[in-house]
């Protein structure tokens, strides 16, 4: 199996103990951890590091995930250590954990197997076992954006580690405690959180309403004229939510009105009606033409309105399409759409079920190696970790005669890494009427489905409802929601860091992708004909399908996780994303945990360092 190669600097992460100058108090059998009364020895702990090659890196997010081996080195922080007797790390040798130093760059010492030295380490005795844990420094967020904000969190994720931290004084922790669960963005949804949705809900309600008396013919709903009728009933129909995708709608009818009202010897007051209710919260800003059959006018929010219906879901960190709305016919009001809401035989996602990318760690579960003899002479100048541990022969447990300690296996990353790319084949594409569009597309996020919590050695816990991830901050940019502008025959990359999904030997597991992309070309219809604006961020949808890829390609499954996980803990897993039909595109996020999607793309996989899809939008 090759390690994440791919992925981080460190291959592999050796520590070695050398005894003090003294021993406490010993007794009958002091390395048998069923007499351990607290009793160490005084170490100098060593860590390797091994390289993996030099940086290619491109961007600031690749150095979050270290693609770009030491190079991209960020060092490690919060290091803990939990000691153990058996191979089952289930009975400690130290109540308290082991906790090291931050280690920079700076602080390795040599040249092939980085090594860097601590001091004064209390290993116990009978210690034969460690769990490893750390994190990746995170002086690069620092530098750039304030503590806790949202662009800190996207661009360096977030993962709670569960009784491990911030907890470190907790005595006799149990492995079997420890658990690491993604962050949601909104956990939960308050009144204050969707006001400025209510308000377009109430003023999408106002619109529907409009009317010019009490008469069953005075009002919109009610019209005699057939298409104004029409545009009613496609208006009432409508899910998005967002401030644009609610501005980019009144601006069309605005201007199908507008156009209808031209071709009447007199005004339609019903149809003045409905204009008169868009104005009260839009104005428009400009005309760009204006002839007896066809106009086109923009739209804009009042200055007085702006901060009351403008830049929602961004204002609560969510997705554009994660805003949704919905009619009810009986009390004929627009409701915003806090929990899922239907979208025929799907339904989109809750508002609460987002949640950021993990942030970088480390793990590691390995028996240990020692020798009675200091090994610290080995860390200097061009040496190995792999010549280094070739030192130790004195077996694999810590007692008062000790003086280093290694751990036998190497350390990798508790997350995994999806490397993306998405490109377009086709200057001009069909979509869902079949009309040919000229694609002028950006990419502005990837959301991927069936995330779930994982256990102590980062493996999928599969009790809770899976979230869904949302990467908003790509790479080439230097901000959240900066659109990233695709170019045909120029494909655009970027990492996102997930955690392990199930077991799937069966090869029966799938898990959804939605690119985020925003539309900088003409108007085009997506899923259902729905109208994707021009300016408007839609949704392309695709399935990592393992079996179907393997019978497609067997020759090329080789270096797979050993259960074939769609993602997995110290792998990458590459997606090729080919967009070739604006068809299949959603207005709003269809909930990517479930079956019947309308799928973007094919996947072509190859499980070569990871797995390889490649993907037809």
């Amino acid at each position: 199996m090759k390690s994440i190669k791919l992925f981080i600097a460190a291959g592999a992460i050796g520590l070695l103990g050398m005894a003090g100058l003294s021993s406490c108090k010993q007794n009958n059998n002091p390395e048998s951890p069923e007499n351990y009364n607290g009793q160490t020895v005084k170490s100098q702990l060593l860590i390797s590091i091994a390289d993996n090659g030099e940086s290619n890196a491109l961007r600031m997010p690749s150095k979050i995930v270290q693609e770009g081996g030491l190079a991209d080195f960020r060092g490690l922080d919060s290091i803990r250590l939990l000691p153990f007797s058996d191979a089952a790390c289930a009975t400690r040798t130290g109540k308290t954990d082991i906790k090291l130093n931050q280690l920079t760059k700076g602080g390795l010492k040599t040249t092939t197997s980085n090594a860097a030295i601590y001091e004064n380490v209390q290993i116990p005795l009978g210690t034969q076992y460690f769990l490893f844990y750390a994190h990746a420094i995170d002086s690069v967020v620092a530098s750039k954006f304030a503590a806790g904000s949202d662009n800190a969190k996207h661009f360096n994720g977030l993962l709670e580690a569960n009784y491990l931290y911030p907890n470190p004084a907790t005595t006799n922790k149990s492995k079997d405690n420890i658990n690491f669960s993604l962050v949601q963005i909104q956990p939960t949804i308050e009144t204050s959180d969707t006001a400025i949705g209510v308000n377009l809900a109430t003023y999408m309600a106002s619109i529907a309403n409009a009317q010019i008396g009490g008469g069953e013919h005075e009002q919109w709903s009610t019209h005699s004229q057939a298409g104004i009728l029409a545009l009613y009933e496609n208006f009432i129909k409508m899910k998005a939510g967002s401030s644009h995708a609610v501005l980019s709608a009144v601006t069309d009818l605005y201007n199908s009105l507008k156009r209808y009202q031209a071709e009447q010897v007199a005004d339609d007051g019903v149809v003045n009606a409905v204009i008169t209710a868009i104005l009260t919260k839009a104005e428009v800003t400009s005309t760009l033409t204006a002839t007896h059959d066809a106009f086109i006018d923009t739209l804009d929010w009042k200055s007085a309105e702006r901060s009351n219906y403008a830049n929602y879901p961004d204002n609560i960190d969510l997705p554009e399409g994660a805003a949704t709305i919905s009619w009810h016919a009986g009390t004929k009001k627009f409701y915003v759409g806090n929990s899922s809401v239907s979208l025929g035989s799907l339904s989109t996602i809750a508002l609460t079920n987002f949640v950021y990318p993990p942030s970088l760690m480390y793990y590691a579960k390995s028996a240990i190696l020692t020798s009675d003899q200091s090994e610290k002479e080995h860390y200097t100048g061009d040496v190995s970790w792999w010549s280094i541990k070739s030192n130790y022969d004195d077996g694999g447990v810590v007692k008062t005669s000790t003086s280093s300690v290694a751990i036998a296996d190497s350390i990798n990353y508790g997350v995994g890494l999806f490397k993306s790319t998405v490109a377009i084949n086709a200057a001009t594409m069909k979509d869902s009427k079949n009309f040919d569009r000229s694609v002028n597309i950006a990419l502005k996020g990837l959301l991927i489905g069936g995330q779930k919590k994982v256990k102590y050695d980062f493996t999928q816990d599969g009790t809770a409802d899976p979230f869904t991830l949302y990467d908003n901050f790509m790479n080439g940019t230097d901000s959240v929601n900066k659109p990233l502008n695709i170019a045909h025959g120029t494909p655009v990359t970027n990492h996102t860091l997930v955690l392990s999904t199930a077991d799937n030997s069966t090869k029966s597991d799938k898990v959804y992708v939605a690119l985020e992309l925003v539309n900088n070309g003409a108007a085009f219809f997506g899923v259902s004909e729905e109208l994707i604006p021009t300016g408007g961020t839609f949704y392309l949808v695709g399935t990592l399908d393992v079996a179907a890829q393997e019978a497609a390609k067997p020759a090329n499954v080789t270096n797979h996780p050993a259960k074939y996980n769609i993602f997995y803990k110290d792998y990458t897993t590459t997606a090729n994303f080919t967009i070739k039909s604006l068809a299949n595109a959603y207005y709003t996020i269809p909930d990517l945990r479930t079956e019947g999607l309308e799928l973007g793309f094919s996947v072509d996989l190859a499980w070569t360092n990871g797995m390889i899809f490649d993907i037809d939008l």
